[in-house]
């Protein structure tokens, strides 16, 4: 899966699959997933860009969704300057994994991430 957003917005703005308008990434009722995330962000203007990859496990329950960082996660790797910041999460209102980038430079931000994922339902 490939989730993408365009920001210029100090606060995390959400990646959606199919960027702009598109949708949340949810996990099903009684469901793990091992989650593989590499994001990669560029601002529009420069040779500025950010990676950083996450890896964990999210489980719902009912209504209740819950993340769990993975002893992998990685420092945010940059070329120039991006002030890019990258997050993964559970949206527990949404029964969802949530993925946000943060521009903390001026001008816009496009950002990217690879979603990888492994599922196990009971």
């Amino acid at each position: 899966m490939v989730a993408q957003i365009t920001t210029a917005n100090t606060n995390p703005t959400e990646l959606l699959l199919g960027g702009t308008g598109g949708t949340r990434i949810i996990i099903p009722d009684q469901s793990a997933w091992n989650v593989d995330v590499r994001f990669v962000a560029k601002t529009a203007t420069g040779a500025n860009a950010a990676i950083q990859n996450f890896t964990g496990v999210i489980v719902r329950d009912g209504t209740s969704t819950t993340y769990a960082a993975g002893t992998s996660d990685a420092a945010i790797t940059e070329v120039g300057t991006t002030n890019a910041a990258f997050a993964v999460a559970a949206d527990d209102t949404n029964e969802s994994l949530k993925l946000t980038v943060t521009s903390g430079a001026a001008g816009l931000l496009r950002a990217s991430a690879r979603i990888q994922l492994t599922q196990i339902d009971y």
